[in-house]
Parts: structure tokens; C-alpha cells; sequence
């Protein structure tokens, strides 16, 4: 009887201990799996900010690349010289010529200029700080080729106009370093561009006078209500603004003078600001800059040429009036001449072209350009002239 009931207990110490091992061969089990779960859910989760990072990064470059070309390009090609220069330096047909346009000019003061290495320009950007503590980090490079159909002809598709063409390629990359290997990912965005740069002319200038006076006592030319221009507008003179609103710019207004002339009621003030009060306030949508430097016509020679291009194929006219020069089957020959004083020019603009609104005393007349039917009509009362 006795040595029965010892094996019974020897049987049931076996049970438990088979009991123990089992459990704590499930919990093993279980916590491998666990940790495996674990870390696959980590990797994952590192592998998806990696791919983010490297996708952030080239976008990064991407906008780096339209400031350089569209804010700081923009800003500091005015300051080449001549198309001398720009004819030696960079318009020379072979490859990495154009490449120097963007290397010398497009950054600003205090920026990293591209590189030229290779026949390539080539741009390394500082990543954005990551706040946080976020064990990832990324690189981004920018590299500029010149396009391989490049040649003089394009270069200079007509007189006084450059183009230049460019491919390129921004390539980003994110590193995850939460864990060890750490894990990286790429990615890249290809495509291609071009840099107008024209010889700077008055063309651009909705307005544009060297003296912003009228008649032998150099009186005022003041902007009131039917004051509107859709273009720049400058003088090397001071502006003259009178009553409430007077005028609207839709572009940049620039004058030399640091000081504008304004109504004041009837008695004029000069003012280095944007309004007089309430009395005299134009509006400026892209600002009104006083003091700006002075737009020079050289000579007397450049002036004729001015009024040359303006008058086309028609003699100086003698009597004062509002000329667009045509030829013998109504075809522009030139552009407007305005022989005398204006009471009042407006300038606005329609999907087709620009509009001016031009009126000389009695007589008013409207000229409508219209970019897609290549047309310029002149009307007077409504009545058609040209």
C-alpha cells in the first residue's frame, strides 16, 4: 500500500513538471513571435518614413530649383551687362556654356551657387531642420545638365531674345537610423526647363516718362479716377496723384524722386508715401516704389529711335492727335504716337490683349489688341479707324 501511493506521487511530479515545460515552451513561442511581429512592424514603419523622407527631399529640391530660376534668375540676370557679354560668356554653343548662366547668377547673396563639375551644375541642398526626436534625416541633390540639342540657333531664336535649355534631375534620399542596419531610400524627379533672357527695352512699360509734366510750364500730369494701367509704370520724374482713388496700377509703379506729389484739395504736397490721408489715395496692387534708380535713355539718338518705332512708315505728324501708323492695306507699321497733350490714359487688360482708352481733348479713341487674331483695332466714338 505504501509503495503504491509513492508512485502515484512520483507520477503526478512527473505531470506537473511535463505541465511546466510545455507552458513555458508556448510562452517562448509566443514571445519570439512576438518580438519578430515587433520588429517586422518596426522595419516597416522606418522603411514607410525613409520612402517619405526621400519623397520630401526631392520635392524640397524641386522648390529650391523654381526659387533659383524664377525669384533669384530673374532678380539678377538684369545686372549682365550687355549682349556682348552675354554672347561670350554663355551663349557659345558648347555644353557647359549655358550652365554658367545658372552658376553665376542663380542664387542670392548668401546662398550656395551650383558647381560646375562634369558638364554638370550641380547643387547639394541643406536638409530642413526635423524638430522632434527623430532618429531620420535626409540629402538632396539638384544637377543640371545642359539639353544635348543645344545649339547657337535656338540659343538666339530672334534679335535681342536667348533661350536656354536645361534638363535635370533631383535626388532625393531618407535615411531611418532607428535601427540597425539603418535603412535608406531614393527616389527622383526628372524633367526639363528653359531661361528666356531679352535685352531690357520700353516695351515692357505700360507708362513710361522722363519728365511727368505737360506744356511749356512743365505743369503737373495728375493720375485721378480714369487712371488705370495693366503694366509697369515709371518715370525718372515724381507721379502727381489727385482725389479719391487716384488711379488704379495692377503692376509695380516705380519713380526717381523719393517724394510724389498729391492733390492735397487743391493745394499740393509732396510726400514720401503711397497716399495723402483719405484725400489722395491711389491703389497699387504691386506697390509704389519712390526712389528707385533712374531709367536712363542714353542719348538723344536712343529717343529718336524710340519715336522712330513708334511712328513706323509715317512722317512726324504736325498737328497734335493720337496716331497708329498703317500701311497702304491697313497692315501696323509701328505703334502709338501721341503728338500733344493727354487728358486722360487707360490701359486694362482682356483674355485677348491689352486695351487703351486715350483721350486728347474732344477726341477719344480705343485700341484693342487682340494676340490671338494678331490684330490691333483703333476705334473713335465707337466707329472703327483702322
Amino acid at each position: 500500500m505504501t509503495r503504491l501511493l509513492n508512485n502515484n506521487k512520483g507520477f503526478v511530479f512527473a505531470v506537473v513538471i511535463l505541465a511546466i515545460v510545455f507552458v513555458i515552451g508556448l510562452s517562448a513561442v509566443f514571445f519570439t513571435r512576438s518580438t519578430s511581429e515587433k520588429r517586422f512592424i518596426d522595419i516597416e514603419k522606418y522603411t514607410m518614413q525613409a520612402s517619405f523622407l526621400a519623397e520630401a527631399a526631392a520635392n524640397h529640391g524641386l522648390s529650391e530649383l523654381r526659387e533659383r530660376i524664377r525669384v533669384d534668375l530673374a532678380a539678377r540676370t538684369p545686372s549682365i551687362p550687355n549682349v556682348g557679354t552675354l554672347n561670350q560668356y554663355y551663349v557659345d554653343g558648347s555644353v557647359g556654356y549655358p550652365l554658367g548662366l545658372l552658376i553665376d547668377y542663380g542664387y542670392i547673396q548668401g546662398d550656395t551657387a551650383f558647381t560646375l563639375i562634369d558638364d554638370q551644375a550641380i547643387l547639394d541642398i541643406l536638409p530642413l531642420n526635423l524638430q522632434g526626436n527623430v532618429d531620420a534625416s535626409y540629402t538632396c541633390q539638384i544637377i543640371i545638365t545642359a539639353d544635348p540639342d543645344y545649339s547657337t540657333n535656338q540659343t538666339n531664336p530672334s534679335q535681342n531674345v536667348y533661350v536656354f535649355y536645361y534638363d535635370y534631375e533631383i535626388s532625393g534620399t531618407g535615411y531611418s537610423t532607428a535601427t540597425t542596419p539603418n535603412i535608406t531610400k531614393n527616389t527622383s524627379l526628372l524633367g526639363s526647363f528653359t531661361v528666356t533672357v531679352r535685352l531690357d527695352d520700353f516695351a515692357k512699360y505700360a507708362l513710361f516718362t522722363n519728365h511727368h509734366t505737360s506744356g511749356p510750364g512743365n505743369n503737373p500730369v495728375w493720375f485721378n479716377d480714369t487712371t488705370s494701367f495693366y503694366g509697369p509704370v515709371h518715370t525718372n520724374d515724381e507721379f502727381s496723384f489727385a482725389n479719391n482713388p487716384s488711379g488704379y496700377f495692377m503692376y509695380e509703379v516705380t519713380q526717381h524722386q523719393n517724394r510724389a506729389r498729391y492733390y492735397n484739395e487743391g493745394d499740393p504736397v509732396l510726400l514720401d508715401d503711397v497716399r495723402n490721408g483719405d484725400l489722395d489715395v491711389p491703389i497699387f496692387d504691386r506697390g509704389f516704389t519712390r526712389g528707385a534708380a533712374q531709367v536712363n535713355i542714353t542719348s538723344a539718338v536712343e529717343e529718336n529711335n524710340l519715336r522712330a518705332q513708334a511712328l513706323g512708315t509715317m512722317s512726324e505728324p504736325g498737328a497734335q492727335g493720337i496716331y497708329v501708323p498703317v500701311d497702304g492695306s491697313n497692315n501696323l507699321t509701328g505703334g502709338v504716337y501721341i503728338s500733344g497733350d493727354v487728358s486722360s490714359l487707360v490701359c486694362s487688360a482682356a483674355a485677348s490683349g491689352p486695351q487703351y482708352v486715350i483721350t486728347q481733348g474732344a477726341v477719344t479713341k480705343t485700341i484693342t489688341v487682340d494676340y490671338g487674331a494678331n490684330t490691333t483695332t483703333v476705334t473713335e466714338a465707337g466707329v472703327p479707324t483702322v
